[in-house]
């Protein structure tokens, strides 16, 4: 199945009759539909000069009228015939079958002038087609043009058909490439939005974890110390310490606040002070002096204790009382 044809956009036939030196000239313009397997011609108005113009269009010549010459064709006895095929002067066709043939031809300068124009016109002449007939069939040329003479040897061996070949298969082509690489387009796009949303997505859960992560890892550590703190006052409960406190406590003295294992403070030139990591804190007021110091040595003789270390007492003469730190290490 030949497709070419069907590829080619439109050609230009040229009908031209030429009696007793007298030349008229008919166009066309046709083209081969493959989908109804026929020759589909139309006649250009030469009055309105409506013929195309095209850097490579490709025309045909149907030549006929009394001025053109026609002999009988012997395929066995073809001398006479040579003086006519072999004449760069002529321009000639073979009709018929091999019983009965007969060759038409016509001198080249009769069409000189329409030869000129065609070439002034960018038009490549693929083929002439020369017959004495006046009532010749264009369709049935035509159709043979596209049937038997359209293939790929004469694009191979033509470089202007050539040309005219690629232009119409690129006339062809060039919307359904457009709309492929629309679409193309249009598929990139909505994959590359529904990656993108994926990874919006992908990427907010990510940080949300992250920050769970940090939030979890924060509240890890700080049970880990207040386990670890915990794990050093050995099996006593912190009960058992806060009552055993205040068992010790004098009439005069008021606690304001017990504070067990404080977190860490920035020191002085911020230093961390470390030492208050495994200490009960009590603070509070006393009427007399002394009763501090009685209650720290009863705390430091009581085995449940380590260390007690009077951190300051402190003469309010305002309230006519004393205030006083107390740091316990279990």
């Amino acid at each position: 199945m030949n497709l070419l044809p069907s590829i080619l956009n439109e050609i230009i036939l040229s009908e031209v009759e030429i009696s007793d030196g007298v030349i008229s000239t008919k166009v066309n313009v046709a083209r081969y539909s493959f989908k109804n397997a026929a020759v589909i011609c139309r006649e250009i108005d030469s009055e309105k000069d409506e013929l195309p113009k095209k850097e490579n269009g490709i025309a045909l010549l149907s030549i006929s009228g009394s001025d053109v010459g026609s002999k009988e064709y012997d395929v066995f006895r073809n001398d006479a015939t040579k003086k006519i095929t072999e004449n760069d002067n002529l321009l000639w066709t073979i009709h018929g079958d091999n019983v009965n043939s007969r060759i038409d031809f016509i001198r080249k300068s009769s069409l000189e002038n329409l030869l000129k124009e065609m070439e002034n016109r960018g038009f490549y002449i693929a083929d002439i087609v020369v017959s004495r007939q006046t009532d010749a069939d264009i369709h049935t040329a035509l159709k043979e043009f596209y049937e038997r003479k359209v293939n790929f040897d004469i694009v191979k061996r033509s470089r202007e058909f050539r040309a005219f070949f690629f232009d119409s298969l690129f006339d062809r082509i060039k919307l359904p490439v457009l709309l492929l690489f629309f679409l193309l387009l249009l598929v990139n796009w909505i994959v590359f939005s529904n990656i993108r949303e994926k990874y919006d997505i992908s990427e907010t859960a990510y940080n949300m974890q992250l920050q769970k992560n940090k939030v979890e890892t924060e509240n890890s550590k700080k049970t880990n110390r207040l386990f670890g703190e915990y794990n050093k006052i050995g099996v006593y409960p912190l009960a058992l310490m806060a009552d055993r406190i205040a068992a010790y406590l004098p009439k005069d003295i008021r606690l304001t606040s017990m504070v067990f294992f404080p977190e860490k403070s920035p020191g002085v030139r911020g230093k961390n002070r470390n030492d208050n990591a495994n200490v009960i804190i009590i603070k509070g007021k006393a009427d007399v002096a002394g009763t501090v110091l009685l209650l720290a040595q009863h705390l430091q003789e009581d085995k449940l204790f380590g260390k007690v270390d009077i951190i300051n007492i402190n003469n309010l003469k305002d309230a006519g009382s004393y205030e006083f730190e107390i740091h316990i290490k279990p």
